[in-house]
């Protein structure tokens, strides 16, 4: 069975058992328990479970050919409409959520991502800030173009969009320097510091109330994310220190 496919569908909320018996009943069209079970590998009492779930969801539907019961799943399309109407609910209520969360700023919300989709997700959720706020970045662009150009440059493009400037520290190397001259057109302020005395082996971005550290590793990539106001606080002080000090060196 197509793994990317069954990826995509745990991606809205099905479970590995949920996805199998829904793109088997998908490719057989009105079936049995029979049938969906043989074509699944799964039990017959599982894939009935699973059935009957979907059913009580609106994604299948159940009717009766004289002897049996046979199952028809909810279209891909039908699928993807209830997905989105499901999102915009959820970005309705995002402030509301947000005013909630705000509550207990004092208690801190901690969130580790692996592998390049990881990475990916806590680089574009650091754009997701208020309009005017400014992204502060320490680390080296050089690594992160070596390890995931792709990410980068989907990073670089979302930021443009969404007309949000960035102040960068980056350790003084000549692949590094070279970014420089392009500051005007990239909404971006850079300043360097000497390699013998800053040499980030852990990327930090700093956002609003949320501080992002990334491990550039080619093999293993993570990252690691705290929200809390007062930490992001203590870090954007430790960030304007270090770009002080690099103004007299620059």
């Amino acid at each position: 069975m197509n793994k990317d496919l069954l990826t995509t569908l745990r991606g809205i909320g099905f479970s590995a058992n949920d996805a199998t018996v829904y793109l088997s009943a998908l490719e057989l069209g009105p079936s049995s328990i029979w049938d969906i079970s043989l074509k699944s590998g799964l039990q017959r009492s599982t894939c009935y479970s699973i059935l009957e779930e979907l059913v009580l969801k609106g994604s299948c539907s159940k009717s009766n050919d004289g002897r049996r019961a046979l199952y028809s799943v909810a279209s891909p399309k039908r699928l993807m409409l209830a997905a989105r109407t499901r999102f915009e609910r959820l970005e309705r209520s995002v402030s509301e959520l947000d005013a909630l969360a705000s509550k207990s700023s004092a208690k801190p919300i901690m969130r580790f991502y692996e592998g390049l989709e990881g990475v990916r997700e806590v680089y574009l959720s650091c754009l997701d800030v208020p309009q005017g706020t400014t992204v502060l970045y320490m680390g080296s662009d050089e690594i992160t173009e070596q390890n995931y150009p792709e990410i980068l440059q989907e990073y670089m493009a979302v930021r443009q969009a969404k007309q949000i400037p960035i102040r960068v520290i980056f350790e003084d190397t000549p692949a590094n320097r070279r970014i420089g001259p392009d500051d005007m057109t990239q909404l971006r302020a850079t300043r360097y510091l000497k390699t013998e005395a800053f040499h980030p082996v852990i990327e930090t971005q700093i956002c609003g109330d949320m501080v992002a550290y990334v491990s550039h590793n080619a093999q293993t990539p993570f990252a690691y994310v705290i929200e809390n106001a007062a930490f992001a606080e203590q870090e954007r002080q430790k960030f304007e220190l270090l770009w002080g000090v690099a103004a007299t060196l620059s």
